[in-house]
Parts: C-alpha cells; sequence; structure tokens
C-alpha cells in the first residue's frame, strides 16, 4: 500500500526507469534516459518513477530538472530495496540498464526492458527482453541503442497509450 505513494496520481501507464548500475560500462547515461523520457512522453504519456542508489541521486535530479520537476516524474531514490521492488511491481513496465532492480521487477511480473550497453545478457531470461548494444569503433556502446529502439520494442509488446 506505500509502495503506491511513491507513483504518480494520474491514471496512465507506470514505467519504473532503473537508471542505476554497478559499472561505469553498464550505465546507459543521463542524457540517453532524458531523450527516452521525451520520446516515451510523446508516444506513451506515462507517468515515470525513477529508480535508483543514492549515487543517482544527481541523475534523477538532472533528469527532473530537464522537465521542468513534472508531477508526473516521481523519484524514489536510495530507498530501501523491498520499497523499490514494491512500487516496480506497481509499475506495467520496468526499462533499466543491466542492474539488480531490473532483475527484481522482472521477477516481481513487472514486464522488464533490459538496457545491455555494456554488458550482453550471460542467461537469457524469458522475463526481460533484451535491447542490445552494437558494438563502435572505439568499443563504446552507450550511444548504440537509441530511444527509439526501446520506445519500438514497448510497442511491438502491446504497450500503448
Amino acid at each position: 500500500k506505500s509502495a503506491a505513494l511513491h507513483l504518480p496520481k494520474e491514471k496512465h501507464l507506470n514505467i519504473a526507469l532503473a537508471i542505476g548500475s554497478s559499472e561505469p560500462r553498464k550505465q546507459w547515461g543521463t542524457e540517453n534516459f532524458i531523450r527516452l523520457v521525451e520520446l516515451l512522453t510523446n508516444t506513451l504519456r506515462p507517468n515515470i518513477v525513477l529508480v535508483g542508489g543514492d549515487e543517482d541521486a544527481e541523475m534523477a535530479v538532472n533528469i527532473c530538472e530537464h522537465f521542468e520537476n513534472p508531477r508526473w516524474i516521481k523519484q524514489l531514490i536510495n530507498h530501501p530495496i523491498l520499497e523499490a521492488a514494491a512500487v516496480t511491481k506497481f509499475c506495467q513496465v520496468c526499462i533499466g540498464n543491466d542492474t539488480g532492480i531490473l532483475n527484481v521487477a522482472a521477477a516481481a511480473g513487472t514486464h522488464a526492458f533490459g538496457i545491455f550497453c555494456g554488458s550482453r545478457p550471460l542467461n537469457p531470461d524469458p522475463l526481460i527482453i533484451p535491447i542490445e548494444a552494437g558494438e563502435t569503433k572505439k568499443g563504446c556502446f552507450q550511444n548504440t541503442i537509441t530511444p527509439k529502439m526501446i520506445v519500438e520494442q514497448l510497442i511491438a509488446a502491446g504497450f500503448t497509450k
């Protein structure tokens, strides 16, 4: 019940964005998440919940400030893992870096879309739709996954306005 307090009140699709990462190479980055939120807003008009640890607080603030702190974006930063898990369970979708909360969301029954920009899925998981990067000349993967690729996967999975 308390998890629902972290969700925006509007009756829309609720999407959790797992913005944290355990390693820099697995971090998709602030600008990519901003571009994703812009595209999601234009196509699906969802509520967004930013989920991460203490080290992700600055990223969450930057994302919110980019959109002038709208009420349809909530921050769930540095909360206990069980609380974060409960919030992701109330969301219909979780999109995130290759990180623990993405796996927790999938295990809780939330449709999970994994951004694998610095790693490959070790064991394919039927509960997580992987979005994988293609290698560039410099070996930098972060920008080979685009927001458009993610939204196309969401629409292919049946998520619409």
